[in-house]
């Protein structure tokens, strides 16, 4: 049997969705395909621990995975920073619940056999939120918080005035070495790392509200704001959440747009968000390059995309 699940983007709340903000996260439509049926190249640890875990090591082989929509562009072998590790738990554990399944399960029905173990092998070898997880699992736009350990999931679509494109920088991040070195200054100075954590979890939190009530400019303000508190808070760790190009960037960014990198940073994808045209343009003439332009090669993704399904590529 078959099964694909969807990469991600974290829109808003990086970092601070770790310590009880909202975030904001949106599957991608491309996809980790998994197949029971062709005998697997590489078990990835997290889809090992998890079919141990589950105990489903002893009724079906560990599927094999294509993870390459997610991790190629322009014949490049890197990451895109879209999610790969959890999408491919998600649709090699989607797969095996479909091959040991007595019927054929709905999206909704798999997602929910699928999660709780996803997330807790996912979260074992990568920590995290799970907010990816949870993107790859039930798709479409999600809020997203932490509340004692537990992730709260909400459907949160993006508003029609609201434009996001998605540049890759054509650099490869980690994201577990980022967050190491931003717990390392929340142990090493406490009142600094509040005070800087405490700005982007308020930003996230204005951003959140104003996307709840279709404010795209007060959202776009408090994105600023999110791209701010990351710079500080990198800074502050010694590392670059905003990439230096990012950051030389900023100052000519529109004062109705906001650039601010996917998740972590350090790389992978940059995040531009701006109000949708309030009327078509009157002159054929392009308009003038911007600078977010030169930072790397536009990705073009379907946001709110589908989540973990069975997958029959035949007519």
């Amino acid at each position: 049997m078959k099964a694909r699940a969807p990469g991600k983007l974290v829109l808003s709340g990086a970092y601070s969705v770790l310590y009880g903000a909202p975030a904001l996260v949106t599957a991608v439509g491309r996809y980790v395909v998994a197949d029971t049926r062709r005998e697997p190249r590489f078990v990835a640890p997290e889809v090992r621990a998890a079919l141990a875990a589950e105990g489903r090591t002893q009724n079906v082989r560990h599927p094999d995975f294509d993870a390459s929509a997610l991790r190629d562009a322009g014949g490049s072998a890197q990451k895109l920073g879209l999610g790969s590790s959890a999408a491919l738990t998600v649709a090699c554990l989607g797969a095996v619940e479909l091959e040991l399944a007595a019927a054929p399960l709905a999206d909704a029905e798999l997602a929910a056999r699928v999660y709780q173990p996803a997330l807790r092998a996912h979260h074992a070898v990568h920590g995290g939120s799970g907010v990816d997880v949870a993107a790859a699992c039930f798709g479409g736009t999600l809020s997203a918080e932490l509340h004692e350990g537990e992730l709260q999931l909400a459907a949160r679509p993006l508003p029609s005035a609201l434009i996001i494109e998605v540049y890759w920088s054509r650099r490869a991040a980690s994201t577990a070495s980022f967050v190491a070195q931003v717990r390392r200054l929340a142990a090493e100075e406490p009142a600094r790392f509040a005070r800087l954590m405490g700005a982007q979890a308020e930003a996230a939190t204005a951003t959140s509200q104003a996307l709840s009530q279709g404010d795209v400019s007060a959202a776009i303000a408090a994105l600023r704001a999110q791209a701010e508190a990351l710079r500080a808070l990198g800074a502050a760790a010694h590392v670059d959440i905003i990439i230096p190009e990012l950051a030389a960037a900023l100052p000519s960014a529109p004062s109705d747009e906001a650039w601010l990198p996917a998740g972590a940073g350090g790389g992978d994808v940059t995040l531009r968000y701006y109000p949708a045209p309030a009327r078509a343009p009157t002159t054929d003439a392009a308009p003038p390059p911007s600078a977010i332009e030169a930072l790397g090669e536009r990705l073009e993704l379907d946001l709110g995309a589908r989540g973990v399904h069975a997958f029959d590529p035949t007519p």
